[in-house]
């Protein structure tokens, strides 16, 4: 069943939850540009130039949707691009999208998109498993492209769609699946998200820049254009 859709024709929207940090250096909203679905307006996650990574203490700024029920599966879809710009942070860690399986006051985000890539690019997209905090233990696991390719250049639009299935307690067998503008990247059969019983229930937008250290050299920017997210 769809759980949201959204466009973003304004900051605050649709039963979305919006954070504005009072301890960091970016900020979200929304700026008129053309984007994919073709309304002019899409949101933008900025650091100004100057600005230190968030490993440093910073806390980022994020804009969510807390899911009306629980799912064990769910579909992610949403546009995605980078500031011509962008200048990937020096540890290749660029977070932007979260989906937890609890509530997020509590912490736990079993799932993290990244960009990974430094400086100029080229970049390209994975999924980080923390197994860290809460009811995870043991070191992050990260999950490559491991059945196609797609390099993320700066200023393109991609279309990102994900796939993923809820493990059983303290066994391995989650599925995650990606594809980008219509190529599949990835098929996992074997993820451990949780190590109890969960089930996905909220997301986040959230440009989360390293790592400690490094300084932006400019403001960089991620656009967001439409999400659209369902479950079952």
């Amino acid at each position: 069943i769809q759980i949201t859709d959204r466009q973003f024709q304004a900051a605050d929207e649709d039963g979305w939850w919006e954070f504005t940090s009072g301890n960091g250096p970016n900020t979200y909203g929304v700026t008129n540009q053309n984007g994919p679905d073709g309304d002019g307006v899409v949101a933008d996650l900025h650091m100004p130039a100057g600005a230190e990574g968030h490993g440093a203490g910073s806390s980022p700024s994020a804009t969510g949707y807390n899911f009306l029920s629980d799912f064990d599966e769910v579909y992610l879809a949403f546009y995605h691009k980078l500031s011509p710009n962008f200048q990937g942070h020096n540890s290749a860690i660029n977070k932007l999208i979260f989906l937890h399986d609890e509530s997020i006051g509590a912490g736990d985000s079993p799932m993290s998109v990244q960009l990974a890539g430094i400086g100029d690019g080229p970049f390209f997209y994975r999924v980080i498993v923390p197994q860290t905090g809460g009811d995870q233990t043991g070191s992050p696991v990260a999950y490559n492209p491991n059945v196609g390719s797609v390099t993320v250049t700066r200023d393109d639009w991609y279309l990102v769609e994900i796939y993923a299935r809820m493990n059983s307690a303290d066994t391995s067998n989650g599925v995650f699946r990606m594809w980008v503008n219509g190529t599949q990247t990835h098929e996992y059969t074997n993820v451990r998200w949780s190590n109890v019983d969960r089930k996905w229930d909220a997301f986040k937008i959230m440009h989360v820049w390293g790592g400690t250290g490094d300084i932006t050299a400019s403001e960089i920017n991620h656009y967001i254009d439409r999400v659209y997210v369902s479950g079952k």
